[in-house]
């Protein structure tokens, strides 16, 4: 039936019906387009922003870059970006973030399919981020129904106290929260500090106290991490280096002058630099920062 056919009213409904049908479909376009590039990112453990993403800049970043290669390739996406509203594009990085979030969802719903109703090992390490927080990383490790040994990375938490009753808190809540239990555990990795894996009030005799099956075994990774210290130590050449760079980075941060005397070399230095254009300028960029000492795991 045609529109003339129609009385007013009809009219406007039926076109209002159509316009809906058509926004629809261009939402899920607009969507499908920006969950395309996430995917493809999350896979390649790439990072999602740039440094400038102005409309102008040569390279917006990994994700608005992808967008626009999808937008040369596909001619439907580019029809339904051209002629989307400026702030309707779904490209925001709060959109961004949602969308990471769901697949993550999606990811670890599927981790823990995995391991069905099958037994698992956790193997956990915390420290303090550039923010000052603690961070609580978590790993389970399993045999898949292949046959196949699995690790995965289940999330990280952050937690406002190091205590071995705090992480044993949080554990369980990250377990609880995904479908699993402490009476699955049969095996626990973690370093040697005495909150981790102390015999008597650390996390792995908490957990022993309630699962005696999950066993523990110290991190492997640790291990590693500790052979190249010790190796790093007993070669001359290695040990005085090192030595060498603590000793200057001690004397420079003893004094605010000689700190100031170095970030005034810096930022001349930096902006030598960026107008000879060996380097590149953009928001985030070429802050200033304090020297850390030089520890073990650096």
């Amino acid at each position: 039936m045609s529109y003339a056919l129609m009385n007013p009213i009809q009219s406007v409904k039926a076109a209002f019906v159509k316009q809906t049908k058509q926004e629809n479909a261009d939402y899920r376009v607009r969507i499908n387009k920006s969950l395309i590039a996430i995917k493809y990112l999350l896979r390649s453990v790439m990072p999602f922003r740039g440094n400038d993403e102005k409309h102008d800049s040569p390279f917006k970043g990994p994700f608005l870059e992808l967008v626009e290669t999808l937008k040369e390739a596909n001619p439907e996406i580019a029809s339904v970006l051209d002629r989307a509203p400026g702030n309707n594009y779904m490209t925001a990085p709060r959109i961004q973030k949602d969308l990471a979030s769901a697949c993550a969802y999606e990811i670890t719903k599927q981790i823990v399919c995995d391991i069905a109703d099958d037994v698992f090992c956790v193997l956990i390490d915390e420290s303090g981020d550039v923010a000052g927080k603690e961070q609580m990383a978590i790993v389970v490790r399993y045999v898949n129904s292949e046959g196949l040994v699995k690790e995965r990375f289940l999330g990280i938490v952050s937690v406002k106290e190091t205590s071995a009753k705090s992480l044993k808190e949080v554990l369980e809540k990250m377990l609880s929260v995904n479908g699993l239990s402490l009476s699955s555990i049969r095996g626990q990795g973690y370093d040697r500090a005495s909150n981790m894996r102390g015999k008597f009030g650390g996390l792995r005799t908490l957990i022993q106290n309630e699962n005696p099956s999950a066993y523990y075994v110290h991190c492997f990774a640790h291990q590693l991490q500790l052979a190249l210290v010790a190796c790093a130590q007993a070669h001359k050449g290695v040990s005085g280096f090192f030595g060498n760079v603590n000793i200057l980075v001690n004397f420079i941060r003893s004094s605010n002058k000689r700190q100031e005397l170095l970030r005034d070399k810096q930022v001349a230095e930096f902006a030598q630099l960026i107008e000879d254009g060996e380097i590149e300028t953009g928001s985030g960029l070429n802050q200033q920062s304090s020297i850390a000492r030089a520890g073990d795991t650096r």
